[in-house]
């Protein structure tokens, strides 16, 4: 929960997932996704029951926890798009752009130095945007104040291509029912229809999907039904290109008083520079303009960007200059005479007839307590702040604990560090990002305050892990569930090697023998050497593909390891061909 305003409580949330069958039900902050009869819509203090699962295309809302004041960038199909800052309660809200079918979005979020927490999720295609025949899906969403905006949406899948769905709308305003269906005739073509009752209007929309990186979208008489204005209604064109390194996306929509054309260019330079060129143009009766901007982001790493803008509108007589430079460090303010954690730099400037400048620094000296400093050029401020963290939960009993202020999200992960035997490993350093931990006695290890996402990275410190035992995965990738404990069962196995000779070598410079896990298909791969002699190392007991290979000749044989966990000393190998190129054979002469 948070409070930035006078009201005594600004934001809560609750979430239950598995409420009803696949439904969950959230209370408080709920998004109402966009559909062809009305945009995106937010309340602080609403509810949503509903089991529909995929990420839709459309205009892109989605809200999500970090640490507090972290800096999150966010990219689209590997394009950079922008950064957003978590406010002081790690909440941060992403939206202002489009997505379309199939397109990956990942959020990058800079929560230390050298510590990027990369997340991704995925935007359903074209095919996923309908229900499988005979599936049932609804949703029940509304907000409980101002004008108790409300939307119920059911549909159903007739087949696996057509989905049939009705909608009500209500307010304190109106009420409107809708009626409708999702088609896709093609694999890359989509057809919706919609039909308001009350006003006895046909909406419709159809997108085209040309392949992977082309995309099309049309919309007639789209509408807004959470509106509070009657004239809502529009007509959409919307195109989208992009490739490795660059997107270009046109959006052009018509009102019954103006045209509204948005072109942005994005490219992605190189892993660190990215660049953007928007150009927005407004034709209307009474004041036509058109703006033009131009923007670069430098990320350098994890702790330094550098971010210039040049904007040139009707509303400007000359070129407007914006940049802004952000630093992050440790222990990095009067480090001779203060210890510091996480230290922010952060100064933006400003140019137009004459230079504006403001600067922010922000010193974390420890868990709990934190430094802020904003400087313009008539005015200084400072804050000091006090952070303590308290938390409730269950496992068999109640329990009240306080927390890291810096554990900013609301999942925990517990599991046990085991060897091959099942036998619990005691002492093992385990960490996820910034939090760490150590295996108990009993193996038993606890990280709390995890971060609400997929493909968690659980790292095992190999420092404390005895040479003679590896984990089959580290990191262990996991996801972490909402409100509640993620376990986990961490195998370390026994580790053994080998070495022997190929009998029959016949010297080849560039010949190789490789041992690929067959459960894994970890590869362990060793050159051999001029008198046929190999050494592999760091094997599990597994069974495992041995390949030779030498130019273009080839051979594989099966082995297992299942029961070994000793060193092996002097197998011979022999390689047998019936001509130099072809229809080799792999054979263990010794031991057998």
């Amino acid at each position: 929960m948070q409070s930035d305003s006078d009201n005594a409580l600004t934001y809560y949330r609750y979430f239950y997932e598995d409420l009803i069958a696949d439904a969950s039900l959230t209370i408080g902050n709920v998004v109402i996704p966009e559909s062809i009869t009305n945009n995106i819509f937010q309340t602080k203090n609403g509810y949503s029951l509903t089991n529909y699962e995929t990420n839709g295309e459309g205009s892109f809302y989605d809200e999500r926890s970090t640490l507090a004041n972290a800096y999150v960038d966010i990219y689209v199909n590997g394009i950079f798009v922008k950064t957003v800052q978590a406010n002081d309660s790690g909440r941060y809200i992403v939206d202002g752009f489009s997505v379309m079918p199939s397109d990956m979005v990942n959020f990058k979020e800079r929560i230390g130095i050298g510590e990027i927490v990369n997340t991704q999720i995925h935007i359903a295609n074209t095919s996923e945007s309908v229900l499988k025949q005979g599936y049932f899906a609804y949703s029940i969403q509304g907000e409980m104040d101002r004008n108790q905006r409300k939307r119920s949406r059911f549909s159903y899948g007739i087949k696996d291509n057509f989905t049939l769905g009705i909608s009500a709308f209500h307010s304190t305003l109106a009420t409107e029912l809708t009626a409708g269906f999702r088609a896709i005739p093609t694999s890359n073509i989509g057809i919706t229809f919609a039909w308001i009752a009350k006003e006895n209007k046909l909406l419709g929309e159809v997108d085209f999907n040309f392949n992977a990186n082309h995309y099309l979208k049309i919309n007639y008489n789209r509408s807004d039904l959470f509106s509070n204005y009657d004239d809502t209604r529009f007509n959409q064109l919307e195109y989208r290109y992009y490739n490795s390194i660059a997107s270009f996306n046109i959006n052009a929509i018509q009102t019954k008083t103006k045209i509204n054309t948005n072109i942005i260019i994005r490219s992605q330079l190189k892993s660190y520079l990215s660049a953007s060129l928007m150009i927005n143009d407004i034709h209307t009766n009474n004041n036509p303009y058109t703006e033009y901007t131009f923007t670069t982001n430098y990320i350098r790493s994890t702790t330094e960007t550098l971010e210039l803008e040049l904007l040139q509108s009707s509303q400007y007589s000359e070129l407007l200059y914006n940049a802004n430079y952000r630093y992050q460090c440790v222990n990095c303010f009067f480090s001779s005479i203060i210890t510091s954690n996480q230290s922010y730099y952060n100064i933006r400037a400003s140019y137009k007839k004459e230079l504006t400048v403001s600067a922010s620094v922000a010193v974390e000296f420890n868990q709990n307590i934190k430094l802020t400093a904003n400087a313009t050029h008539d005015s200084i401020s400072l804050l000091a702040s006090y952070s303590y963290g308290l938390k409730i939960s269950k496992v068999t009993d109640w329990q009240l604990s306080s927390i890291d202020p810096n554990h900013y999200g609301y999942a925990t992960v517990r599991g046990q560090i085991v060897d091959h035997t099942g036998t619990p490993v005691p002492n093992i350093g385990l960490s996820i990002y910034r939090k760490k931990t150590r295996s108990d006695a009993n193996g038993i290890f606890v990280l709390d305050g995890v971060a609400i996402a997929d493909n968690i990275a659980l790292k095992l410190n190999p420092k404390t892990i005895d040479i003679n035992l590896q984990p089959q995965y580290n990191p262990l990738l996991i996801n972490t569930q909402k409100g509640g404990i993620t376990d986990v069962i961490v195998r370390l196995n026994r580790v053994f090697g080998l070495d022997g000779i190929i009998t029959n070598f016949d010297g080849h410079s560039e010949a190789t023998i490789t041992f690929i896990n067959n459960n894994t298909q970890h590869q362990l791969t060793y050159k051999i050497e001029d008198d046929g002699f190999f050494m592999i190392e760091g094997l599990t007991a597994a069974d495992y593909t041995i390949t030779y290979k030498a130019g273009e000749r080839q051979a594989s044989m099966e082995w297992s390891a299942l029961n070994q966990q000793q060193w092996l000393s002097n197998i011979q190998l022999q390689i047998d061909c019936i001509d130099k190129t072809q229809q080799c054979a792999l054979s263990i002469v010794s031991p057998p």
